[in-house]
């Protein structure tokens, strides 16, 4: 069986590759991306298929519905002329039984493939041939969807802003249409579109001292400026300029990243250096003043920090940008400061700047704390990974705002400054305290503890089989993410194959190590005299090779398989030695002969002749016949 939710995942793949396909459209030869989503009317609504990150873009809804009700003409009809999407072209599907069915086929080949991924080349002769034929079926599956996704939009509706299009009147092929559909909605959807591209250093121009020979662009196209008497004097009487000093006033203030969505996207398509002229000539015309993101209050070109905001592409989005007047939070400021506090903390506020100010005083120390107590658990996870980026900037935002608090005025004026931080700030907060606990935070060490362990040490030593590999894969790739503790349990069947493979490779080892260890006993038995030791002696003699077995069992770390494997073979061999010598010395006792070791230094000697060798042998002889004179027994080592 192949899921909804896996076929909606193929079919959004499949419109994804239609969508990449045709060439952007262009409005007075500058190009627009699409901004592509997908919604199936019950699991998924506006999956991002294609996101440009660009304000400027056209929005293409796709809706894949399945019953005739549902794509109901009227109503997609009066839906593509509402409020939320009429900045949307709406592309219904039609007939979905050939879109279903083909991603069903696709669906159950790429589960087979998967099934068996990895596993190739340990598969009979018969098996990699049927997966190979499986391989090219998919490829078939694939061709087979992105043909059904076609034709079951070709099949379907368009509709923008109360108008419905057949799409084969505009082209043979979904591509085509999606083209052709796109151009002609574009003058609909910017009708306040202006081509003036404006660079970063024209922008420049607008804050030096003097107004020297400034780009013609900043006269007549956008109307910054004027010539009055020979001097260039910032009137900013042009439609765009008062379209955004009326926009910041309306919403008392504003950051430059809300400017740019707001100016970027429908109904305008301001590119960004052109939003950043505007707000330059503004400030240089006093209509407007700025707040930096490091703090600095700018109300004049000449002031510091100007130029980190309106030079750098980030300065600016930080920067907040407020009208000229004395309230700098303005109604709808203190209104989202409120609905912050309502939504994302549960408590109700008057809009009052006292209101807020008593409520930052006792509300930001309780959160963070709460902040403390989620830094403290993230730390304790392993791997010594950095704080997320939105829990660092909450830190800061929550110091920022409760350092002023004992002024009224600045306090609400920082919060408001903050407020995009402290909003996505404190959900993530909620997120991180809800999931974060020690017994999920056990959990993930435990599973870095076999990924660095276990799993290392059976790769090092190459016992680490496929399914070990793929385990170790899924495990290490799942610890290396933003946010391991999340699913963490879904590990453990990986960790309990690493565990297995580990136990059994050390248990083998340990096996080999004893049955080692009682041969090289049953040889020291075997010598000459070790039958006549007494129980003492005995044990004394053997010693040595018992203390070479190491003292682990098959759960221990440490020592690693690669030490236990290496250093037990030098062991033994130390200890059969050690046993020899006191095995030796203990039959050398009292009237006993002495037993001498005599070295015959005989190893590797190359011998040519056979003069050299009677030589050899008579110099080893006339050593043994010394030995042999003072009473000693010899053994040659």
């Amino acid at each position: 069986m192949v899921p909804p939710e896996q076929r909606g995942e193929l079919i959004q793949g499949a419109l994804r590759q239609l969508v990449a396909t045709p060439e952007k459209p262009t409005l007075e030869g500058r190009p627009f991306p699409w901004l592509a989503l997908y919604s199936d009317g019950r699991r998924v609504a506006d999956a991002r298929l294609q996101d440009p990150r660009d304000p400027a873009a056209i929005t293409i809804d796709f809706r894949l519905l399945t019953s005739p009700e549902e794509r109901d003409p009227t109503a997609w009809v009066n839906r593509s002329s509402d409020e939320a999407h009429k900045h949307r072209l709406l592309w219904v599907v039609g007939d979905t039984e050939e879109l279903d069915a083909a991603a069903r086929e696709l669906g159950k080949s790429t589960a087979m493939l998967k099934r068996y991924e990895g596993r190739a080349e340990s598969l009979p002769a018969e098996r990699r041939r049927l997966l190979f034929e499986e391989k090219t079926r998919q490829e078939e599956h694939e061709a087979r969807l992105g043909r059904a996704v076609d034709a079951a939009w070709m099949a379907g509706r368009l509709y923008f802003r109360g108008k419905p299009t057949e799409p084969r009147e505009l082209a043979a092929a979904a591509p085509a249409v999606l083209s052709r559909a796109s151009e002609r909605a574009l003058r609909d959807l910017f009708p306040h579109f202006i081509a003036t591209r404006v660079s970063s250093s024209e922008v420049m121009q607008l804050i030096e001292p003097e107004l020297n020979a400034p780009s013609p662009k900043f006269l007549g196209e956008l109307g910054l400026l004027e010539s009055e008497r020979g001097k260039y004097v910032p009137t900013c009487s042009g439609v765009v300029p008062r379209r955004i000093l009326d926009h910041i006033t309306a919403e008392g203030g504003a950051t430059g990243a809300t400017l740019y969505a707001h100016f970027g996207g429908p109904p305008y398509g301001y590119a960004p250096e052109v939003v950043r002229a505007c707000v330059a000539g503004l400030l240089r015309g006093s209509k407007l003043r700025i707040q930096s993101e490091a703090g600095d209050k700018i109300s004049a070109v000449r002031d510091a920090g100007v130029r980190d905001v309106l030079d750098k592409e980030r300065g600016f989005k930080a920067a907040t940008i407020y009208p000229v007047g004395d309230d700098l939070v303005g109604v709808r400021g203190r209104a989202r400061i409120c609905k912050f506090f309502e939504d994302r903390l549960g408590i109700k506020l008057d809009r009052e700047n006292d209101a807020i100010a008593d409520r930052v005083s006792t509300e930001f120390p309780r959160q963070m704390a709460r902040l403390r107590d989620v830094f403290e658990h993230l730390r304790r996870l392993p791997g010594n990974r950095p704080a997320p980026a939105a829990l660092v900037a909450l830190e800061a935002a929550l110091d920022s705002c409760y350092r002023l608090v004992r002024q009224t005025e600045p306090t609400v004026q920082e919060v408001a400054r903050q407020l995009d931080v402290l909003t996505d700030g404190i959900t993530r907060l909620g997120l991180y305290a809800a999931e974060l606990s020690t017994p999920v935070i056990e959990a993930v060490r435990r599973a870095s503890d076999v990924a660095h362990y276990q799993l290392a040490q059976l790769a090092l030593i190459g016992q680490a089989g496929p399914e070990v590999i793929a385990a170790g894969d899924r495990l290490t790739t799942h610890l290396a993410g933003e946010i391991p503790w999340r699913n963490v349990d879904a590990l453990e069947p990986d960790l309990a194959l690493v565990l297995d493979a580990y136990r059994d490779a050390r248990r083998a080892l340990l096996t080999h190590q004893a049955a080692a260890a009682d041969a090289a006993r049953q040889a020291i038995k075997r010598r000459d005299g070790f039958a006549t030791l007494t129980a003492d002696h005995s044990h004394h003699v053997l010693r040595p090779i018992a203390e070479a077995l190491p003292v682990t069992d098959e759960h221990a770390i440490a020592p690693t398989l690669e030490q236990l494997r290496d250093g037990f073979e030098r062991a033994l061999a130390h200890a059969v030695r050690d046993a020899g010598d006191r095995l030796d010395a203990v039959l050398s006792e009292g009237t006993a002969p002495l037993i001498r070791k005599l070295g015959h230094n005989l190893a590797g000697k190359e011998i040519t002749t056979i003069v050299e060798l009677d030589r050899a042998l008579a110099d080893l002889r006339e050593r043994v016949v010394a030995e042999l004179a003072a009473g000693a027994k010899v053994r040659l080592v």
